[in-house]
């Protein structure tokens, strides 16, 4: 085969495979856009005023195959309750779901992590109080019936001045019946104990 005929299959198998990749690169440039910082603006208009997001966590949560958002959003001020958003996706578009601005977890100082599996999601936080002892608490909801409802609070504590940990208390449903996320509040759980 001549160098001149090589070529001339190079050409056209580049074109063959511009022409079928040139809608899926469109995809990709849609996909990018959605999930740009400039394009999360719909989280700003709903953030609590001096609030910014500390955590984004994308998760199908209602079993639809789309990655819904959580965000856990927070103020420079420590004593003030973290602020939690939930967004559904729908078609690459997102809208409010839920919103709880009052929240237990104590801002970003006490904010660890959000896990999720399945219809269930867990925000992690710590409170530490003064050398006396450390807790790891651990909200978890699920989606039910369109809503999210509180499913568990555990709760884990260290007794730094005994040095040792202390047995995992654990409230289900079934104490504290039902209740919605937006209805999860620092109160809510001081008044569980």
């Amino acid at each position: 085969m001549n160098l001149q005929l090589y070529l001339k299959w190079i050409y056209i198998l580049i074109m063959i495979i511009t022409i079928s990749c040139k809608g899926k690169n469109n995809d990709l440039i849609k996909i990018k856009e959605i999930n740009s910082p400039s394009q999360e603006n719909f989280v700003q208009k709903y953030l609590k005023k001096g609030y910014h997001v500390i955590d984004e966590v994308s998760a199908d949560l209602d079993g639809d195959l789309k990655n819904d958002k959580i965000y856990i959003t927070s103020s420079s001020d420590e004593i003030t309750n973290a602020q939690i958003l939930i967004f559904k996706n729908i078609n690459n578009s997102f809208s409010l779901w839920a919103k709880n601005d009052t929240s237990p977890i104590m801002g970003q100082k006490e904010y660890s992590k959000t896990v999720t599996k399945g219809a269930y999601f867990t925000i992690e936080y710590n409170r530490d109080i003064e050398d006396k002892y450390n807790q790891s608490n651990y909200l978890t909801f699920k989606f039910d019936g369109n809503k999210f409802l509180l499913h568990k609070f555990s709760q884990e504590i260290y007794d730094a001045k005994a040095d040792k940990n202390l047995p995992v208390k654990t409230w289900t449903n079934k104490d504290f019946g039902i209740v919605n996320f937006e209805n999860i509040s620092y109160d809510f759980i001081e008044n569980l104990k």
